[in-house]
């Protein structure tokens, strides 16, 4: 295989790659930039097909970064950052799942390769005045000329080795009486243990957040390089800064958001500035490992956010929100971040996106986003009532109540604002219905005895 670079102009051919090929399901046009299945068209930036077209010219090769950099940003210097970002629209492009790779995958430390089948649409040296892709490929049906394999994985003789196993496998069964199933691989047991520990560290309870380091900490004395528990750990020791502080005899006070643990002035001490600085290591350790890793991206932000470094946080979120539009972790970090660099607006405005990416993602990711998806709603409501904008707070409470009926919290939100606004035989009902049938509320036993009191006869001295 050739070792040219890709040329500037994308008409141009790379080795044996013509300007029409496809990969996978996807029909190439290196000319427009287009990539076409059966049901979508997909145009890509000029940079992101000469991608395509490196990895096309060399499926199954892993090519490290700087191969890459050298092939598709010749003579410019350019950062990891900028083939992340390639990397990520070329993988959204494909509908490819960097986790479940079934066009570009990625090895740690050593770079990515492709691992589709890449096939020609036309001849090597096609010129820009020759038909569209879609035409050759029509044309060039049951043509050697004008669709024919340029990569392909082997064929393996299946039925050669099944006829060999079965008199095996016969001889075994009768030498042992009993064949075992293989056990669990590596990867298998390590991709158990890191489902475990996420597990065990949404729940945020302090048993269950020293429960996902210890699964963390397992996983990388096997394996250092694991991404998914280096950024595991790093978040979780994060946490445990943040809200479970030890004091020096034993005792953990609790603290719910970062800004009260900041303000604790906890953080500052000699111990938490330790583990905070090894979490940001391995932060970084993984993003450097895979930069388009959008949750190291947020892993990051969030120990440089409670080492007090909010701009640096914020730029770290952005990163992994440009990685994953959904990241609706990366987004409610970032509207904190916003808030304490005086952003109020912004951060209303970050935390509603949040709450649409937690909506885009719930049937992918219920088990994490159902314990906070109704309570984000109502801190929604609660700062734009804060802002003054009491309609569009209503909003949200009714909205919180529609997704989580009779939620303590959204239903004493709305009913103070409510009884606050003269809509006094609203909130009395609303109050009525969740104290009878959740238990009574502190809140809106308030409401209800200003009701009876107002209520009452005048006391005639009697």
């Amino acid at each position: 295989m050739s070792d040219q670079k890709i040329s500037a102009n994308p008409s141009a051919p790379y080795g044996d790659l013509p300007a029409c090929f496809r990969v996978g399901d996807w029909d190439a046009d290196a000319r427009t930039g287009e990539l076409k299945d059966r049901d979508r068209l997909e145009r890509l930036e000029p940079k992101t097909m000469e991608l395509l077209r490196l990895f096309a010219g060399r499926p199954f090769q892993v090519l490290s970064r700087e191969q890459i950099l050298a092939a598709v940003w010749p003579d410019v210097v350019v950062t990891d950052d900028a083939l992340a970002r390639a990397m990520f629209k070329l993988r959204r492009a494909l509908g490819d799942d960097a986790k479940a790779a079934r066009y570009i995958e990625t090895l740690p430390k050593r770079g990515y390769r492709l691992v589709a089948s890449v096939r020609a649409l036309a001849p090597a040296g096609v010129s820009g005045s020759e038909p569209p892709c879609s035409d050759l490929q029509e044309k060039g049906a049951g043509s050697d000329s004008m669709s024919s394999p340029i990569h392909r994985k082997p064929r393996r003789r299946w039925w050669l080795g099944a006829i060999i196993a079965v008199p095996v496998a016969m001889m075994l069964g009768l030498a042992f009486r009993e064949v075992r199933a293989p056990g669990p691989s590596a990867e298998s047991e390590g991709s158990a243990l890191i489902e475990r520990a996420d597990d065990f560290y949404y729940r945020y309870s302090r048993a269950d957040n020293e429960a996902a380091i210890e699964l963390y900490d397992r996983i990388l004395a096997r394996e250092p390089d694991r991404v998914a528990a280096l950024r595991g750990l790093a978040n979780a020791l994060t946490q445990r800064m943040i809200r479970w502080p030890s004091t020096p005899s034993g005792a953990a006070e609790s603290f719910t958001t970062l800004t009260d643990s900041l303000r604790d002035g906890h953080l500052q001490e000699p111990a938490a500035r330790r583990i905070l600085e090894r979490a940001e290591l391995l932060a970084r350790h993984a993003i450097s490992l895979d930069p388009s890793d959008s949750l190291s991206h947020r892993a990051l932000g969030l120990v440089l956010a409670t080492q007090s470094r909010p701009a640096e946080a914020i730029t770290a979120y952005r990163a992994a929100i440009a990685l994953d539009a959904d990241a609706w972790g990366a987004l409610i970090n970032l509207s904190e971040a916003l808030d304490m660099t005086g952003k109020p607006d912004e951060a209303i405005t970050t935390l509603i996106a949040a709450h649409e990416a937690m909506t885009r993602s719930y049937a992918r990711e219920k088990q994490h986003i159902l314990p906070y998806y109704t309570d984000l709603a109502v801190l929604i409501g609660n700062r734009l009532v804060a802002a003054g904008k009491s309609i569009e707070g209503e909003t949200w409470y009714r909205r919180a109540l529609t997704q989580s009926p009779l939620h303590p919290a959204a239903t004493l939100a709305l009913a103070r604002l409510l009884d606050d606004g003269g809509r006094t035989g609203e909130a009395r009902q609303l109050c009525v219905e969740v104290n009878a049938r959740v238990g009574d509320q502190v809140g809106c036993n308030a409401i209800l005895g200003r009701q009876k009191e107002t209520a009452a006869p005048p006391d005639s001295g009697h």
